[in-house]
């Protein structure tokens, strides 16, 4: 990762902390900022209370979790939209963190379920599949 990248990843970080709001910068430049969602902002059926964990791509498409009183919204500008209780490949997703996208707006994030014969797990999964669950042992796939 750049370190000009790295450096608006963790501006972006600042600014959702200090002002309630998701922001995306243009891909090749910190001059240009947009606002993407703000605190109160309907998601589903959700309202959106405070932002964290943010990506942006090479393109300037963002991808950010938001809480809410019923949980967790993952979304980006690249048309992503998850909420926590989502099943995802037959695994149900209760929680999101540090999503990733990539410039061709596919989002991957760490996410946590329940499993009431081993309590919480997290793993890595995507809007459509489990990548990996903690603790699972996986054939390779190409």
């Amino acid at each position: 990762m750049s370190s000009t990248r790295a450096c608006l990843q963790h501006l972006l970080s600042v600014v959702i902390a200090l002002s309630g709001a998701a922001v995306c910068f243009g891909a090749d430049t910190i001059y240009e900022a947009q606002i993407v969602a703000r605190s109160g902002d309907v998601f589903g059926n959700r309202v959106a209370e405070q932002f964290d964990c943010a990506d942006i791509n090479n393109h300037g498409d963002d991808a950010f979790v938001a809480k809410s009183t019923l949980g967790d919204i993952l979304f980006s500008t690249s048309g992503v939209e998850v909420f926590s209780r989502s099943v995802i490949d037959g695994t149900r997703v209760d929680t999101f963190s540090f999503p990733h996208i990539n410039d061709a707006g596919d989002v991957a994030f760490l996410g946590g379920h329940e499993d009431s014969a081993v309590g919480f797990l997290d793993g890595i999964f995507t809007q459509d599949e489990v990548i990996a669950i903690r603790g699972s042992v996986y054939a390779h796939r190409n």
